[in-house]
C-alpha cells in the first residue's frame, strides 16, 4: 500500500490527466487504508476535474455502504454507472457494485442486468458472472446458476471461488433430478421441521456410553457484515470448502449442506433468527450434531475478517474460536488449511474416539470402531486401565486411568478396524477400553 501511495502521489503532482489518475488512485488507497475522509475529499476533487470518470463514485459508494448509509451509497453507484470514462475493469466494477447492492435488497432482476453489463464491458470480469449465479441460486434456479459458474470457470479454470459454487450447484441440480432422493429429502425435511417446531430436537442416546458415535458437526450460515464485498457468496464458499476439507479427513462428519438449507427454508429462519445462540443450538441438536459452527464475516476495506465459534450442543460451551483475516480477491486455501487443522486437533483432544477391544489376534487387535465413527488408517489408540481408587476420610477418590498399551490402526471397515500393537505392559484381552491419542 505504501508503494502504491507513493506512485499515485507522484502522478498527482504532475498536473493534467496524470493528476486525475493519481488522485483517483490515492482515493482508492486511502479507502482501503482506513482513511475514508481523505478518500472522500480526493474523490470530490476528481469529480470536479473529470466529471465523466465514474470510478471515484464507486469508491464513495463503498465507503458509504460500509457506514450503513445505503441510500447514499446507491446514489453514488448509480452516478458511477452513468459515466463513461475509465479502464475496462473500473467500468465493470461500477456496474458490479450497483448489482451487488440491488441483489442485497431483493432486486435480483435489476442486479442481473448490472452483472451482464459488467461482463459485456470486460469479458474477463468473472466476479460479475459468479455474482449473477448467486442471484439465481437465491431464486432456486440451480441449473442457470450452474451455467453461470461454468462460464466463469471457462474464462478462469483456476478460480477457486467459482469452482466451489459450481460444485454446490451441481449437487443441488443432481438432487432435483433424482426423484427418489428428492422424495426422501422432502420427507426428512418435513420430519425435522416438525420436530423443531414441537421442540423435540434431542440428540440420540446410546446404550453403550463408552463407545463413541461419529463426531457430527453442522455449520449455520455466517452473517456477512460491513462493506459491500466485490463477490457475493463469500461465506457460502468458505463453508463449502471447509466442509469438504473436514469431510475428506474422515474424522468428522458434516451434516449435508443441502439438508441444512432446506430445513432453514422450511422453518423460514432468516439471518437474524440464526444469530440467536439458542436457535443455533437447537438446530445442532435437531441434526444430531455434537458440534455447531457459527459466526460472522466482516468485510473491511483491507480484507474480510472471519470470526467463527464452535459450540458443544450438549454443554452450550464454546470449545473453539477462530479469527482470521481473508483476502476475497486472493486464495484463502492457506487460512482454510489452518482452520481445518485446528478444528481436527480440537476434536481429537476434546472428543477422543473411545471403544473396546473386540478380539485379540497375536499382535493385532480388532476394535468395535470403524469408518462410521471416524477411524482412519494411522489413528493411534491407548489401552486404558482403571487405576485403584484412593480412600480418604471416608470418601473414595477415583484415580486417573493408566495407559497400559498403545496401538495404531492398519485397516478400517465401516463398523470395525484392525490395529497393530506398538507397546504393551500386559497381555491384552477382549473388552479392554481404548481411547484415541491426540498426538
Amino acid at each position: 500500500m505504501k508503494e502504491a501511495e507513493a506512485v499515485f502521489a507522484g502522478l498527482a503532482r504532475q498536473g493534467g490527466e496524470a493528476e486525475v489518475l493519481g488522485k483517483e488512485g490515492l482515493a482508492t488507497v486511502y479507502a482501503k487504508g482506513k482513511q475514508p475522509e481523505k478518500a472522500l475529499a480526493l474523490a470530490k476533487e476528481v469529480e470536479g476535474k473529470a466529471p465523466r470518470r465514474g470510478y471515484v463514485n464507486v469508491v464513495k459508494g463503498d465507503i458509504l455502504y460500509a457506514q450503513n448509509r445505503k441510500k447514499e451509497a446507491e446514489a453514488e453507484y448509480v452516478k458511477a454507472s452513468s459515466r463513461t470514462e475509465g479502464e475496462p475493469y473500473q467500468q465493470a466494477s461500477r456496474y458490479n457494485q450497483l448489482g451487488r447492492l440491488y441483489s442485497g435488497s431483493d432486486r435480483s432482476g435489476k442486479a442481473r442486468d448490472m452483472f451482464d453489463k459488467a461482463v459485456e464491458i470486460d469479458p474477463y470480469y468473472i466476479e460479475g458472472t459468479t455474482n449473477k449465479g448467486v442471484t439465481l441460486e437465491k431464486e432456486g434456479k440451480w441449473d442457470q446458476a450452474l451455467a453461470s459458474y461454468r462460464s466463469a470457470l471457462a474464462v478462469n479454470p483456476g478460480d477457486a471461488f467459482a469452482a466451489a459454487l459450481a460444485r454446490r450447484a451441481e449437487e443441488m441440480v443432481a438432487l432435483s433430478k433424482d426423484a427418489g432422493r428428492k422424495e426422501r429429502m422432502d420427507r426428512l425435511v418435513k420430519d425435522l421441521a416438525d420436530r423443531f417446531r414441537s421442540r423435540k430436537a434431542e440428540g440420540i442416546k446410546r446404550d453403550d456410553e463408552w463407545s463413541s458415535g461419529p463426531t457430527v458437526l453442522t455449520f449455520v450460515d455466517f452473517q456477512e457484515k460491513g462493506g459491500l464485498a466485490e463477490r457475493d457468496g463469500f461465506s457460502t464458499v468458505l463453508l463449502t470448502r471447509l466442509s469438504e476439507n473436514l469431510n475428506a479427513s474422515g474424522r468428522v462428519k458434516i451434516v449435508e449442506r443441502a439438508l441444512v438449507e432446506r430445513v432453514l427454508e422450511e422453518l423460514n429462519l432468516g439471518s437474524s433468527k440464526l444469530a440467536d445462540p439458542e436457535t443455533a443450538l437447537k438446530l445442532g441438536k435437531l441434526f444430531a450434531a455434537r458440534l455447531i459452527g457459527t459466526g460472522s464475516l466482516l468485510h473491511l476495506p483491507e480484507g474480510s475478517v472471519l470470526s467463527m465459534r464452535v459450540i458443544d450442543t450438549e454443554t452450550s460451551g464454546i470449545v473453539q474460536t477462530e479469527i482470521r483475516t481473508l483476502d476475497p480477491s486472493g486464495s484463502v486455501d492457506e487460512e482454510l488449511f489452518r482452520i481445518n487443522r485446528d478444528m481436527l486437533k480440537m476434536v481429537m483432544e476434546k472428543y477422543p474416539l473411545r471403544g473396546f477391544v473386540a478380539k485379540v489376534e497375536g499382535e493385532e487387535v480388532l476394535l468395535n470402531l470403524g469408518a462410521k465413527q471416524g477411524v482412519v488408517k494411522g489413528t493411534r489408540f491407548d489401552v486404558l486401565e482403571e487405576g485403584a481408587g484412593i480412600a480418604y476420610k471416608g470418601k473414595k477418590l477415583a484415580a486417573a486411568p493408566k495407559a497400559v498399551a498403545q496401538m495404531e490402526i492398519v485397516s478400517v471397515e465401516p463398523e470395525f478396524s484392525r490395529a497393530k500393537v506398538t507397546r504393551k505392559d500386559r497381555p491384552l484381552k477382549q473388552d479392554d477400553k481404548v481411547q484415541e491419542r491426540a498426538n
